[in-house]
């Protein structure tokens, strides 16, 4: 079996409008299944994403990246104008955690992205750790403007927040 950095990765020219999902083996395809969100399960870990997710849209948790049990290292990455269908308990409009997820997000925006439960970022037993981040224009039609948390740990230093709104 190949290793990451051995494979050919084939991009189309059109621009990322498609995202990677992990699969079972953790080796992304191209196209994803869903054609929406990028999706790591327990077994993919420490991918580095360096990217901009723009109208991503998932049905149920994470409108751009799904953690799932993993810790990906996300860095210089744009969110914008991605969402989740905005129904109870529907969360994370750029990014979903949970099973213990501990991604390390650094230097990425957050804008104008939107969920039922935690606008931007949404982690439900998980620790993710959150650095020099700037949220912006974010809404949760719930809780958690900019980021949600239910039974998790999330550390967030030298970010800022700027006209996120929710309804609780």
């Amino acid at each position: 079996q190949q290793g990451l950095r051995q494979r050919r990765w084939r991009v189309p020219r059109l621009g990322l409008r498609q995202l990677f999902e992990a699969d079972r083996r953790s080796q992304p395809r191209w196209p994803p299944a869903d054609n929406h969100h990028i999706e790591f399960d327990r077994f993919a870990h420490h991918r580095r994403l360096t990217l901009t997710l723009q109208n991503g849209y998932n049905t149920m948790y994470g409108g751009g990246v799904y953690n799932h049990g993993t810790s990906p290292a996300i860095s210089n990455c744009a969110f914008v104008s991605n969402a989740t269908l905005l129904s109870n308990d529907i969360r994370g409009g750029a990014i979903y955690n949970d099973a213990n997820a501990s991604p390390l997000i650094t230097d990425c925006v957050f804008s104008e992205n939107e969920a039922y439960d935690g606008g931007a970022i949404a982690s439900v037993s998980a620790s993710p750790t959150i650095d020099q981040c700037t949220f912006s224009k974010n809404i949760a039609h719930a809780s958690g403007a900019a980021i949600y948390s239910d039974s998790s740990t999330v550390s967030i230093t030298n970010s800022t927040f700027t006209a996120n709104s929710a309804k609780t």
